[in-house]
């Protein structure tokens, strides 16, 4: 995994004048001024490579590392106040609470829950996962954790690899494997750690290694791997159980691998991080009968190459960013696009320290504002760059 950076960085959101519905018209594109730096990851017991989606309580920014912290490395979570005041509220430790928390967060009922994709009390010789089968546990925001569920790596599924998403009474998640077929699954957790497998998926065309999960009016929504053709799905779950698979992933201008989805109206909207006219990947639309189209296909050096993470609804304008591309030095971007197919780069990363490099979870909207972390770059630390949050402000 690439060690990540220390940063936040203001990004701006052009100003878009209402010349057509859904297009672009007049907008300030982001410049280098517009960018400062809120704070940067030290390593060690600080945290390092910030994966997954920030989330906003309060005015407060809340977050989680993949790796550092003051335990065995294994990942901490933190807070940020938008002037760049930081603090780690937690470090894991691998036995027994969890390892790489790499999916962001939800507040419910005064506390943060999360995932651990490792880790769990049931690591190490003669267990079913030697690295442990994953967590799901709850921090309040004064430091105090507790795992509300460990995955014993049976037929309850292996390594939760997505935030959890309220649905009724329960939060519901994935594992990208486990279950009937080792193929990964959908489940329902009650606040209080009660498990049930919802849908164990088979492989094949059924597809694997589900992501994160939308509820849209009780419905669950998301993507996997796998597929008829090996490129990926998006399935719909209803909460008993009841799967159907919306889309496959052709893996040619359709396509492929795709990641989370956003709702938008009356249609889900996604990225693909590869494939399209390019290969650079694409932003798609796909209505809940399972007719899809192409937004937009990225074309690599000039708008960024591979989208990763879900896409931000902000004034039915969607954000995301790119994992690569938009510069000699292919840092990445974050761009914009209108559900018509019009897009715009809002910045390109340079990479190294001066602005972080490879955007990777996925943005919020504070207020106006954008924030998001990449995995690598900001200022160097013991030869590493740990990674970065920023913001940008028009």
């Amino acid at each position: 995994m690439v060690r990540g950076t220390k940063h936040i960085y203001k990004f701006a959101i052009p100003v878009f004048c209402s010349v057509m519905a859904g297009a672009f018209a007049a907008a300030h594109p982001a410049k280098a001024d517009d960018e400062s730096l809120v704070y940067s990851f030290k390593g060690g017991t600080d945290g390092s490579v910030p994966a997954a989606p920030l989330l906003d309580v309060g005015g407060v920014l809340y977050g989680t590392t993949s790796q550092g912290g003051a335990g065995s490395g294994a990942g901490t979570v933190f807070s940020l106040t938008q002037a760049g005041a930081k603090q780690v509220l937690y470090s894991f430790k691998k036995t027994p609470d969890g390892a790489t928390p790499s999916a962001g967060l939800i507040y419910l009922k005064g506390k943060l829950y999360g995932t651990t994709f490792a880790g769990g009390p049931t690591s190490g010789p003669g267990t079913a996962c030697y690295y442990g089968c994953g967590t799901v546990f709850a921090v309040s925001r004064g430091g105090k954790e507790k795992i509300v569920y460990a995955f014993q790596g049976a037929g309850d599924g292996v390594g939760p690899n997505s935030g959890l998403t309220e649905a009724g009474d329960l939060l519901y998640g994935t594992t990208c494997g486990g279950g009937s077929a080792s193929a990964g699954t959908v489940f329902s957790l009650t606040p209080t750690g009660t498990e049930k497998v919802v849908y164990s998926f088979q492989g094949g065309a059924d597809g694997n290694c589900p992501g994160n999960l939308i509820n849209v009016k009780g419905t669950l929504y998301g993507s996997t791997g796998g597929g008829a053709s090996n490129f990926g799905t998006v399935f719909s779950l209803t909460r008993a159980g009841g799967k159907t698979t919306l889309y496959q992933f052709q893996g040619g201008a359709d396509g492929y691998y795709p990641n989370a989805l956003t709702r938008l109206g009356d249609l889900l909207y996604g990225t693909t991080n590869r494939g399209g006219a390019s290969d650079g990947g694409t932003v798609f639309a796909l209505n809940f009968r399972g007719a899809h189209r192409i937004i937009y296909s990225f074309k690599g050096y000039t708008d960024g190459e591979g989208p990763v993470g879900s896409l931000l609804n902000f004034n039915d304008i969607l954000y995301g960013g790119t994992e690569g591309g938009g510069s000699l030095d292919g840092g990445g971007t974050i761009f914009a696009v209108t559900t018509a197919g019009k897009e715009k780069v809002l910045h390109r990363f340079l990479g190294g320290n001066a602005d972080g490099l490879q955007p990777a979870g996925g943005l919020i909207n504070v207020s106006g504002v954008l924030y998001g972390t990449t995995l690598s770059g900001g200022p160097e630390v013991n030869d590493q760059y740990e990674g970065t949050v920023f913001e940008v402000k028009p």
